[in-house]
């Protein structure tokens, strides 16, 4: 029988490290697509807006305005593709900082390094108020755009449910 090379105790460490780690990776990409998903939909909504006579610009300036929001919300997630593709060093993004963690610790059979707990506790930090920015987005802000829209009759886009009253 092979047990490995590893004492239990760092077989132990090693395992919730990666369990630690595997939790925010699946919260970090869930938020990656979530914010993808939402940029297709801002984006119909803000055409959709255009369209209606009765949308006031107030409800055009939100929209854009959550646009922003979002897009800086990419920014902190993804890191300056701008800057990168100009080959000038950027920082990494969320998404690149647990992408490195997950690639260099879940290779390596020891105990997890100082550098993939310091690197996990950054992304750690990093991400808490990118996921409350982006919860208020959707649960609070998204909504209230949508229920205006629907309001100023403005063409029915996707999620949404549309008010009819016979």
């Amino acid at each position: 029988m092979v047990t490995g090379t590893l004492p239990p105790t760092d077989r132990a460490a090693l395992l919730a490290f990666q369990r630690k780690t595997a939790e925010l990776q699946r919260a970090v990409m869930g938020a990656v697509a979530l914010i993808n998903e939402l940029n297709g939909k801002l984006a119909v909504l803000k055409r959709a807006i255009e369209q209606a006579p009765a949308a006031d610009q107030a409800l055009r300036e939100q929209a854009r305005a959550m646009e922003l929001r979002l897009a800086a919300l990419d920014l902190a997630m993804s890191g300056d593709r701008t800057i990168e593709r100009r080959s000038e060093p950027a920082g990494p993004g969320i998404t690149d900082r647990v992408q490195s963690i997950v690639f260099g610790s879940w290779s390596y059979t020891g105990a997890p390094t100082a550098t993939h707990q310091r690197g996990y506790q950054i992304a750690a930090e990093a991400f808490a108020p990118v996921l409350d920015q982006l919860r208020r987005l959707v649960e609070t802000d998204l909504k209230a755009l949508e229920t205006a829209a629907e309001a100023a009759g403005v063409p029915w886009t996707a999620g949404r449910v549309p008010v009819w009253r016979p």
